[in-house]
């Protein structure tokens, strides 16, 4: 009958484990351009050929290695190498491996079975302690890749990646030693609702990242259209003034001529000054050509100004770029965000030196803010000092997201109270990453 209640329980559990595989595989993949339909029906799949591999035939070997096939099956889902994808299956079994057979080790010594005789107790709690602490790793694994990521997690959170599946695997232990663990229906609907409070805890924090970050992206696009808004303005009212200026061009011609002919060079240079100045627009400060980088440009330098704060930009690139404008507007916009909100409130000058050139197929964006106090840093990074604790670390997190997909790279250093910046970015189209 113990082999009855071990497969139901074997089966239960690897629904568990298919949640577990799941979150492997995203921290290798990027899920973006995957197809929810097909990668639940891959992980359905998964999980009767598995449940049928395991209670049919029930040899070491043959599981072994049809797991590592359809791990990589599994992997298929997702854009990728041939390499990474097999990369990340080895790397994931291995450490499945390495789990379940410290997990059997411990329950050895533990000697479950000579506490609670008649019943194979051990073999039960090996098959869920396994899962649960897999569970456990992959979370702390997520977590630290999002801390790489210069995503900033709370201490809460940390602490919730530990006590809610060691409490799990607590609650399992008594479940299974107690007295009711005779009940096997009760047993296995109290070991369910664990198993179902863990992953929607977990889900539920993930779809919150998710949506911030979605809501940040949001923002972000925003931003780029009222900057193209501005920059259509500008052109606007430049071929306005432009109209203008040839409708009365005879009549600029006849007075130039006139004050020439009289041999007034202060007169003539004065309305030359003036033709001039009726030309410029005041709130066009990037005149490149590249009309998307010029949008943004004039969007946050008219913010800056606002602020009180002067941008010394040059700027020489040329009027086509492969970057895509959506990542130079995630770059440029968290970039001078930050640099602008830090020098704003300095006592000394308020002044943002920022050049951006071209050179060799590489676009060099480098920028100097001052600011004054500490700075928000851990383990080599820089955080995010704003009080703005729903976008916290999201900024920097997206603009390192953005450089990467171009190769780049990216410099954050203070030095006698400047902060430099410096980014590199390959001119070409987009790599996806993995």
């Amino acid at each position: 009958m113990i082999l009855d209640n071990y497969a139901i329980i074997y089966l239960l559990s690897n629904i568990f484990f298919l949640y577990v595989i799941y979150r492997f595989l995203h921290m290798f993949f990027d899920e973006r351009l995957t197809s929810r339909k097909v990668e639940l029906i891959s992980y359905l799949v998964y999980f009767v050929a598995i449940s049928v591999l395991y209670l049919s035939l029930k040899t070491p070997l043959i599981n072994l290695v049809g797991n590592l096939v359809l791990f990589f099956m599994l992997s298929m889902n997702y854009v990728s190498t041939w390499k990474s994808r097999l990369t990340a299956t080895v790397f994931m079994y291995a450490i499945l491996i390495c789990i379940e057979a410290i997990t059997v080790l411990g329950l050895q010594y533990l000697n479950l079975n000579a506490s609670f005789k008649g019943t194979d107790v051990e073999l039960i709690a090996a098959l869920i302690s396994s899962k649960i602490l897999s569970y456990m790793v992959v979370l702390i694994l997520s977590n630290f890749k999002m801390v790489r990521n210069q995503v900033n997690l709370s201490v809460l959170h940390w602490l919730a990646i530990f006590l809610i599946p060691i409490g799990t695997l607590f609650s399992t232990f008594l479940l299974i030693t107690s007295e009711t663990g005779n009940s096997l229906a009760l047993t296995i609907t109290s070991i369910s609702v664990l198993f179902l409070i863990n992953i929607f805890v977990f889900y539920l924090y993930d779809v919150l990242v998710r949506s911030y970050q979605q809501k940040f992206e949001r923002e972000l696009l925003w931003q780029q259209n009222e900057a193209y808004v501005k920059q259509f303005e500008l052109i606007r009212q430049s071929q306005d003034k432009m109209r203008t200026f040839r409708h009365d061009m005879k009549n600029h011609l006849s007075v130039l001529k006139s004050l020439v002919e009289k041999q007034d060079v202060e007169a003539t240079l004065t309305y030359s000054q003036g033709i001039t100045e009726f030309l410029d627009n005041p709130d066009e400060y990037a005149r490149s050509g590249n009309s998307e980088l010029d949008g943004i440009l004039n969007y946050k330098i008219h913010e800056a100004r606002e602020k009180g704060v002067q941008v010394d930009l040059k700027l020489t690139i040329p009027e086509r770029l492969a970057i895509q404008p959506f990542d130079l507007s995630v770059i440029l916009g968290n970039l001078l965000d930050n640099a602008i909100e830090a020098a704003s409130l300095v006592t000394a000058e308020k002044k943002i030196r920022l050049e951006i050139f071209f050179k060799r197929n590489l676009l060099h964006i480098q920028m100097v803010n001052p600011y004054e106090g500490e700075l928000n840093q851990q383990n080599g990074r820089f955080g995010s000092t704003k009080n703005d604790h729903e976008h916290h670390g999201i900024g920097l997190n997206s603009v390192k997201r953005s450089v990467e997909k171009y190769n780049g790279a990216l410099e954050l250093s203070p030095k006698d109270g400047k902060f430099h910046t410096k980014v590199l970015l390959y001119n070409q189209g987009a790599a996806i990453t993995v």
